[in-house]
């Protein structure tokens, strides 16, 4: 299953922060933020208050910078990371709201590249 980086708010973190560390920790690069692309709110089981709650998650568009030089990972199981083309990308992602965010960064990065042209 393909998906986009994502994770928790740690204590007094910004989103910016969060994920700039989580893309670190999940895919083992360092990035920089260009631009925000997003949200998207998945409705999850909380255990503890034994109901459904909405998690909010922000996606960005972000720049490779270089590798990860962190000794210690999420310590969540990521199986893989790779660099797709975007069709690639597009047909294996595993949602249909990840499907629309990567859209969302084609446009981005294209209205980007045309501004610099």
């Amino acid at each position: 299953m393909f998906k986009f980086p994502k994770g928790h708010l740690q204590r007094e973190e910004f989103l910016k922060e969060a994920a700039l560390r989580e893309v670190e920790e999940e895919g083992r690069v360092k990035t920089k933020i260009v631009a925000k692309i997003g949200s998207n709110n998945y409705f999850i089981f909380d255990k503890l208050s034994k109901k459904k709650i909405v998690k909010k998650v922000t996606f960005f568009l972000m720049e490779y910078v270089a590798e990860s030089d962190l000794r210690h990972f999420d310590k969540e199981v990521v199986i893989d990371r790779q660099w797709l083309d975007y069709q690639t990308a597009r047909e294996l992602l595993a949602y249909d709201s990840e499907k629309t965010l990567l859209r969302k960064a084609k446009q981005k990065l294209e209205e980007l590249n045309r501004k610099i042209q």
